[in-house]
C-alpha cells in the first residue's frame, strides 16, 4: 500500500527539473506502466531509453511503437537511425522483458511478435565488418537482434536463407537452441566456412 508521504515523494519527483530523475522514473515499472505513443513523442532521448528498459513496456501500444523502430523504412517517429540503434540496443538490454519474451515464444502472438522484429531487422543495412569484429563496439544491426532476441527455428532458418552477410549468419547459429534444428541443418551445408564450422561446434 503506498503511503501518502510515499505518493507526495512520487509527485514531487515526476516534477523534478533534473533529466535523469524523470528518466528514472520511466524506468520503474511501479510508477510507468509500459508506453503510449504520445508519451513517447513528447518524451526526451534519455526518457525514451530509460522507457525501453521498463520491465512493463508492453503494456498499451508498446508492440507497435517497437515495430516502426525496427522498421528502417518507417520515418513516423522523427528521431535519427542513430537514435533508433540506441533505443533497439537498451530494448535488448531490458533482460527482464527479455527473459519473459522467451517464455512468450512458445505461445502464437509472441512468436508472430518477435518473428516480425527479426524480419524487419533482417533490412538494416549491416553494420561494418570492422565495427563486428572490435571488442568494444556500439549496436550492431541486426546481428546483435539476432543474438539476444529470441524466435522460434522457423523464423531463425527463414531469415537465415535469405541473410547475404555470413558474420549475420554466424551470430544466428551461435543463439542455438536443441529446437533449431532447421537452422542448424542450414548452417551445416552453408557456402562459408566459419557458418559450417560454428554450426557443427553447436550441434
Amino acid at each position: 500500500m503506498i503511503t501518502p508521504s510515499q505518493r507526495n515523494l512520487e509527485e514531487q519527483l515526476r516534477h523534478d527539473t533534473e533529466p535523469f530523475v524523470g528518466a528514472r522514473l520511466r524506468e520503474n515499472p511501479t510508477v510507468h506502466f509500459g508506453c503510449h505513443s504520445q508519451q513517447f513523442q513528447t518524451a526526451t532521448h534519455m526518457e525514451r531509453l530509460a522507457t525501453m528498459c521498463n520491465p512493463q513496456l508492453w503494456i498499451t501500444d508498446a508492440c507497435r511503437l517497437l515495430e516502426k523502430l525496427f522498421d528502417y523504412e518507417n520515418n513516423e517517429l522523427a528521431i535519427s537511425l542513430e537514435q533508433r540503434k540506441e533505443l533497439i540496443a537498451a530494448f535488448l538490454t531490458n533482460h527482464k522483458l527479455i527473459a519473459q519474451l522467451k517464455e512468450w515464444t512458445e505461445g502464437t502472438e509472441r512468436r508472430t511478435f518477435t518473428s516480425i522484429l527479426w524480419d524487419l531487422a533482417s533490412k538494416w543495412p549491416r553494420s561494418p565488418e570492422s565495427e563486428v569484429r572490435r571488442t568494444v563496439r556500439p549496436i550492431l544491426m541486426p546481428h546483435h537482434v539476432y543474438v539476444y532476441l529470441p524466435a522460434d527455428d522457423e523464423t531463425k532458418a527463414r531469415v537465415y536463407r535469405k541473410e547475404d552477410n555470413a558474420l549475420c549468419r554466424q551470430w544466428i547459429i551461435e543463439d542455438y537452441s536443441p529446437e533449431d534444428v532447421q537452422t542448424i541443418e542450414l548452417g551445416k551445408k552453408d557456402k562459408d566456412k566459419s557458418c559450417r564450422e560454428q554450426a557443427r561446434r553447436v550441434s
